[in-house]
């Protein structure tokens, strides 16, 4: 890929590399749409070079320029060669930035302007990538910690399947051509795991697949949605505690560049994929625009641990505010942590037994009877 004006200008900057014209052919790259946002590892990957750069002390323009011809996401490139370009003309990387809209996130955005205005332009973007990264981090092993038991759950519903239909109807009919006496536990077996209880477990799959997918689609708009995700046992913790652990570590970034309050809430509510910690922030920004303390605030809203607000507290009495947000992040990643070893030590091995167990039992029930035919037909 190479970033010219025109095909003329692309042609001289190949043939300046020595590639024959003859040679080549030339495909012209659709613009990045108006509305594509970057994702998130794009926006840290963003934050990550210009802060690489502004240390480095290289011109920011030609560096995002060159990075953005090794960059595999044409996402990325597009973004950091339009900031390049207005950084270039005479803009500020904040008013370059800017300029991209809805495209770069607004929580990014306006980490990027008070960076530009707090006099720590490469410390605070070095921050700011940390903070991106370790966001990043957390969600991959949120995501990772999910897998185990949604692999589980899987393999347990192929396996009643499996038995509903496969297994156990093959035994039924051996069982009633040898005219069998049935000891109860089989019969209990042949009657739960029988084509019709095959079916039911079948619909409540396919009924528990259209719920996940309708929550997954309302639960970023919708704050009960939300709250009624965080009930789910094990993972619903976990997307709490995950939600409140972004939440504090950019409020701690904002702080330590002096954003106002009422600003910074409401980059961080933009920023967030949790609604209803979306909605809390609009309503503390505007509850502390009206003069309302920010614990007072913080602590009318259900979605904030009451434990937050001494923290914050004690923030707002010793002018100590970005110290008690990173407090508060602590506390939560190591709630998170706590969450996933209480997961993998306990709750995923117990429903492998379960499952473990579920196995055995039928196979001891069907065999029960088979037992007592060899015996008569010996």
């Amino acid at each position: 890929m190479i970033d010219a004006a025109g095909t003329e200008a692309a042609l001289e900057k190949l043939a300046q590399l020595g590639i024959p014209e003859d040679t080549i052919t030339l495909e012209e790259l659709a613009p990045l749409a108006s509305g594509e946002r970057l994702s998130a590892d794009e926006a840290a990957q963003l934050a990550g070079h210009a802060a690489g750069l502004a240390l480095a002390g290289l011109p920011l323009g030609e560096g995002l320029r060159a990075l953005a011809e090794e960059l595999p996401r044409p996402r990325l490139q597009a973004a950091l060669r339009r900031i390049a370009e207005a950084v270039d003309a005479g803009q500020t990387l904040d008013a370059a930035v800017a300029e991209q809209g809805r495209r770069v996130p607004e929580h990014l955005r306006c980490m990027l302007a008070a960076s530009a205005t707090s006099g720590r332009f490469s410390q605070v973007l070095q921050q700011l990538s940390t903070v991106e990264r370790n966001r990043l981090t957390m969600n991959r092993r949120l995501r990772l910690m999910l897998a185990y038991p949604a692999i589980l759950l899987a393999a347990a519903i192929l396996l009643i399947l499996f038995l509903s239909f496969i297994i156990v109807p093959q035994f039924t009919k051996i069982f009633a051509d040898f005219g069998a006496d049935l000891p109860r536990l089989t019969q209990l077996i042949i009657r739960v795991f029988s084509s019709f209880g095959g079916l039911v477990v079948l619909a409540a799959s396919a009924a528990l697949v259209l719920v996940v997918l309708v929550a997954a689609a309302l639960k970023p708009h919708l704050a009960f949605v939300q709250r009624m995700a965080y009930c789910v046992p094990g993972v619903g913790p976990c997307w709490r505690f995950r939600g409140l652990a972004e939440f504090s570590r950019m409020m701690a970034l904002l702080l330590d560049m002096n954003v106002p309050l009422p600003q910074a809430l409401r980059a961080i509510a933009s920023g967030l994929r949790e609604s209803d910690l979306r909605a809390a922030c609009r309503r503390m920004a505007e509850l502390v625009e009206a003069g309302v303390p920010f614990s007072e605030a913080l602590a009318r809203f259900r979605a904030f641990p009451v434990t937050f607000r001494p923290l914050v507290e004690w923030g707002e009495r010793q002018r100590a505010l970005p110290d008690a947000m990173r407090g508060i992040t602590e506390m939560c990643e190591g709630r998170l942590r706590f969450q996933g070893l209480f997961m993998e030590a306990a709750l995923l091995p117990f429903v492998l037994m379960l499952i473990v167990l579920t196995v055995g039992i039928v196979i001891v029930g069907l065999f029960l009877p088979l037992i007592s035919l060899i015996q008569k037909l010996s």
